[in-house]
């Protein structure tokens, strides 16, 4: 199938690097478009119709060579991720990428998967990491996944996403092919200040909660424990407050899971907030209720 070239738009490559294009417009004059470009079918109601997907080189050098069509090939992707790893293909069969390219065709796909998927937690290949709503981030789907897309194993996909971090001067050596891409990451992490290793503290005595007074005991039991264990809470906030504190050495996937408690807190005490001040005033018939300071035994 042909159709005119101003019937197709060209969103932003993915590699900017056309390569030799003399070369290519030179073949297509003696031979014709062998290949046919790649592209998606956007409506009738559309103009420009098409969209480009595969065969940016191609389109370029019909275009300069002034021609009015190009074949096509419509394939419809089901999202922006499949869309991006069709694309890939293209550029996997042009020319062999220099770590660099790969590192920053990378990036994107993480993205893509990300708005897809999900925040993908931080990990190396084979983890598997629990957060707090119960399910599995699985880190491993992205690298086996992305693994096969680019045509490497899942170690090499993390070492190349690594190299975002390189030093200027390294990544020059790298996109020269004066370094290979393992040992500039290496270098990189040689580089690195060596780390202030703090000395421990000691831990913090358990706090001394007195025993629960009688009303408290009148109770059922799991009511007892959540009214003594808000308390105790309340106790060791008191401690925070007011306080300079680091919470920097928390690994990510526990800020996450801590994240989710707070939340999950600031919901069920604002409900027994509302059943406490709902009792009140049924109990004393006043239309609005003072907030004291505690008088738990907490002290």
């Amino acid at each position: 199938m042909q159709v005119k070239v101003t019937e197709i738009q060209v969103p932003q490559p993915y590699r900017f690097d056309a390569g030799n294009m003399e070369e290519l417009k030179t073949t297509i004059q003696r031979y014709g478009m062998i290949h046919p470009i790649v592209v998606k079918d956007l409506g009738e109601n559309v103009s420009p119709r098409y969209e480009l997907i595969a065969g940016y080189r191609r389109f370029k050098a019909i275009e300069s060579l002034g021609w009015t069509e190009i074949p096509i090939t419509i394939i419809q992707p089901k999202d922006t991720l499949e869309q991006f790893d069709i694309a890939m293909e293209e550029n996997m069969k042009r020319k062999e990428l220099n770590p660099l390219e790969i590192s920053e065709l990378l990036i994107q796909r993480k993205r893509l998967w990300e708005q897809k998927y999900g925040q993908i937690i931080q990990g190396k290949p084979s983890a598997s990491v629990e957060v707090s709503d119960g399910s599995c981030t699985n880190v491993q789907n992205f690298y086996e996944e992305t693994g096969k897309v680019f045509k490497k194993c899942p170690r090499d996909i993390y070492n190349f996403l690594q190299l975002q971090g390189l030093d200027e001067d390294l990544k020059a050596k790298v996109e020269s092919g004066e370094l290979h891409y393992r040992k500039a990451i290496t270098e990189q992490s040689n580089r690195k200040p060596p780390v202030e290793i703090k000395p421990k503290k000691h831990k913090r005595k358990r706090f001394n909660v007195p025993q629960a007074p009688r009303d408290i005991l009148t109770l059922k039991h799991d009511v007892q424990l959540a009214v003594w264990k808000l308390a105790e809470l309340y106790r060791a906030l008191q401690v925070l407050e007011g306080q300079e504190y680091e919470i920097d050495s928390l690994a990510e996937e526990r800020m996450v899971e801590m994240v989710g408690m707070c939340a999950s807190l600031q919901e069920w005490i604002g409900h027994f907030n509302d059943k406490l001040q709902n009792t009140l005033l049924q109990k004393s018939g006043l239309s609005d209720i003072e907030t004291p300071n505690p008088t738990f035994p907490l002290n």
